[in-house]
């Protein structure tokens, strides 16, 4: 009995560090992320996303480039961001982002990825702790934490029960539960 044998690769999947950033303290503000990251993607001509991974202390493990864009928007895939979080074994992250253009106000897809974002780290357990744009020409960022724009994952995700009862979650008065498919 002859049988064909298939040949396949085994692949690997590991971080490769590029450069190393420097820095002595925990990221515990909006200008600890401006120090760390404000000449690494000011000056960009295009968008450019990063992923700060922090570990439980706040402390850096390490920055991800991970899309590039072009002079006003970004194509964002959240398994691509995920992806070098979970393989640095991050508890928490900062994703940060530059407007070429020099505008610090978040744009709607800016607000739409950072909340999408805050789902999908928070399935994998890690805690996205604040979305900042950084813009050329100033010596500031906008941090939507600082904000108060920011919805905090630990306690405003979502509770399959709160999401199955939808705008009854609140009220005494649970609606009723049909028991066929019609709509």
């Amino acid at each position: 009995m002859d049988m064909e044998m298939n040949e396949f690769p085994v692949a690997g999947v590991r971080l490769v560090i590029e450069k190393v950033l420097v820095t002595e303290e925990p990221i515990s503000s909006p200008e600890n992320v401006l120090k760390l990251l404000k000449k690494e993607i000011s000056d960009y001509d295009r968008e450019i996303l990063v992923v700060v991974n922090l570990n439980t202390r706040n402390r850096p493990i390490n920055m991800s480039f991970v899309a590039v864009g072009g002079k006003d928007m970004i194509a964002i895939d959240a398994t691509s961001i995920l992806k070098a979080s979970v393989l640095s074994n991050a508890s928490k992250v900062i994703i940060a982002h530059n407007h070429p253009g020099g505008s610090l106000e978040p744009s709607r897809d800016d607000w739409a990825t950072t909340n999408k974002l805050i789902d999908a780290f928070g399935l994998m357990n890690i805690q996205l702790l604040d979305s900042v744009i950084i813009a050329p020409g100033h010596e500031n960022l906008y941090s939507m934490k600082a904000d108060g724009q920011m919805r905090d994952w630990l306690f405003e995700s979502v509770d399959p029960k709160k999401e199955a009862l939808g705008k009854f979650a609140n009220q005494s008065k649970k609606p009723k539960i049909r028991d066929d498919f019609e709509r």
